[in-house]
């Protein structure tokens, strides 16, 4: 089938995949947290990025701060696998253990908590150009579960 030799052309390993999707989502949190836009805008589409950029936005105008940080993947997996004319793209079921408050300008927290765990189950949908040679993907959307 023509998913499977697309697969098979880009080396595709279903454990690197998942161990890079986790990478990439980490690299995401950190990044969000830190307001480093220049490494959002390199692994999210425009459209997401645009969610992101506003989130981060809407939070600098009120002198605030989201800090979210992955404690640990409960649990990952490969949900479905679709090829478009262009791309790739394949959907991730991920359930993490993460910490997320607010902090404001003086870094005092207002929201949420240093120390409560949250459970997140969200699905990632990762895509790949198809001519693309390199093993670069980026994130297409996210779903809350």
């Amino acid at each position: 089938d023509k998913i499977k030799k697309e697969l098979e052309n880009i080396n595709f390993n279903q454990k690197k995949f998942l161990l890079g999707a986790e990478k990439a989502i980490e690299m995401i949190n950190e990044a969000f947290s830190n307001n480093n836009e220049e490494v959002l805008r390199n692994l999210l589409t425009t459209k997401i990025f645009i969610n992101f950029q506003k989130q981060i936005n809407n939070l600098k105008k009120e002198n605030k701060s989201l800090k979210s940080s992955v404690i640990s993947f409960v649990s990952k997996k490969i949900e479905d696998i679709k090829l478009t004319e262009k791309n790739i793209l394949i959907k991730v079921y991920v359930k993490m253990e993460q910490l997320n408050y607010i902090v404001n300008h003086k870094n005092e927290v207002i929201a949420g908590s240093k120390k409560n765990i949250s459970t997140i189950e969200e699905k990632w949908i990762f895509r790949k150009e198809l001519k693309s040679k390199d093993n670069f993907w980026i994130v297409e959307d996210i779903e809350n579960v």
